[in-house]
């Protein structure tokens, strides 16, 4: 009886740690990806959406003398715009934050950035930021299925000058 326990125990472990690697090693691939740069048009109109261009960075393993790490996609972001539309220290206001996929995943091998362009923020910027700068914030997020789901990393942002239409 003791030795069928000890089996069963001995393959439950096994059986554990398997899922647990697999589980891990789904998790942690966004690990390896960095915001190097969030790049905000000039200025964008009120009332029109606002769209920026991100760089992102595998980080990789290790990447002397060759690259070693996965390559990992980029499917998500969380995105959100701040800004003070009436003018006063109590009066930020925050669109956001937003989960936003992008049209189709970006691959992004160990040791290099890739330029993702077109990452909607807002669909329309409030009329109420017209002659203000307004912050655009942007991470990355975690896959919808993941262990953590919906779990921002790495982020940046920039900033942009809201116009009159």
């Amino acid at each position: 009886m003791k030795k069928l326990l000890l089996l069963c125990l001995s393959i439950l472990l096994v059986c554990f740690s398997f899922v647990s690697t697999a589980l891990a090693d789904f998790e942690t691939e966004i690990d390896y990806l960095k915001i190097e740069e969030v790049i905000c048009p000039g200025t964008v109109k009120a009332g029109k959406s606002l769209v920026v261009t991100v760089y992102v960075e595998n980080e990789g393993e290790d990447c002397e003398p060759s690259p070693v790490g996965p390559t990992v996609e980029v499917r998500r972001f969380m995105v959100g715009l701040v800004g003070n539309p009436v003018g006063s220290i109590g009066g930020t206001g925050y669109w956001g934050p937003f989960p936003r996929s992008i049209s189709s995943p970006v691959s992004v091998p160990p040791c290099q950035t890739v330029r993702i362009d077109n990452v909607k923020i807002v669909d329309s910027v409030p009329s109420s930021l017209i002659g203000k700068m307004a912050g655009v914030a942007l991470s990355l997020l975690s896959p919808a299925n993941a262990d953590i789901p919906n779990e921002p990393r790495s982020g940046g942002g920039c900033l942009v000058q809201v116009v009159a239409p």
